[in-house]
Formats: C-alpha cells, structure tokens, sequence
C-alpha cells in the first residue's frame, strides 16, 4: 500500500489513478488524516445462486408488534 500526499498526487494524478485501477490500495495524506482509495472489486454475477434460500413467508407482513416497536 502506497501513502502519498496531495502535493503528490497533484503531480501525478493520472499515474496514481492507474494504479488503483490496476488492483493498488492508495493512502491519500492530507495533513494528519488519511483516506485509503481502494480499487473497485469486480463481481462476478451468480456468486450466490442456488446458496441463499429465502424463507417461504418473506413477503408476509409483519407481526404488528414488530412494526410497533420499530417506530417507537
């Protein structure tokens, strides 16, 4: 993980965002405080499938003591 400053960045902007699209985890320094840029991760669509049961009364309403207690 690579911690740069602004004034570093500022220079090296487009290099800096190619590395993060390339996988790098960026520490942005600002001062004393730190942002961490991650890459974006890449999903792949189905991961899931066939692994997540929902229960059969899913779209059942609530018991209206439930739905009391959540607005009070």
């Amino acid at each position: 993980m690579k911690v740069i400053s602004v004034e570093e960045a500022k220079k090296k902007l487009e290099l800096i965002l190619k590395e993060v699209e390339n996988g790098e985890e960026i520490i942005l320094k600002v001062g004393n405080k730190e942002f961490v840029i991650y890459p974006k991760i890449k999903r792949k669509l189905g991961t899931f499938k066939d692994k997540i049961k929902l229960s059969e009364d899913i779209y059942k309403p609530l018991p209206k003591k439930i739905i009391e207690d959540f607005h009070n």
